[in-house]
C-alpha cells in the first residue's frame, strides 16, 4: 500500500507533511481508526512527517517475525 501512495506523489507535488495528508485521507475502515488514534497519541500541532507515518503504518500493521521472515528470504538471495 505504502508503495502505490508513493508512486501516487510522482504524479503530485507535496512535502513531507502533505504526503501524510494525502496518505491519511485513503484510509478507511479500520485502518482509518487506526490513524485517528496515533494522531490522538500525538502533542497537539504535531505534523507528522511521510517517514514518521511510514514507520508507524509498518510497526503496526507489519508484525515483527514477518519482517524477519523477509530478511531472511532476502539475505538467502
Amino acid at each position: 500500500w505504502i508503495r502505490t501512495i508513493e508512486q501516487k506523489f510522482g504524479l503530485i507535488r507535496c512535502n513531507v507533511n502533505q504526503k501524510t495528508l494525502f496518505a491519511a485521507q485513503q484510509l478507511q475502515g479500520p485502518i482509518g481508526a487506526w490513524w485517528a488514534s496515533y494522531l490522538a497519541t500525538q502533542l497537539e500541532g504535531h505534523q507528522v512527517p511521510w517517514v514518521e507515518f511510514c514507520d508507524a503504518f509498518r510497526a503496526h500493521h507489519i508484525p515483527d517475525d514477518i519482517m524477519e521472515m523477509k530478511l531472511e528470504e532476502f539475505l538467502k538471495l
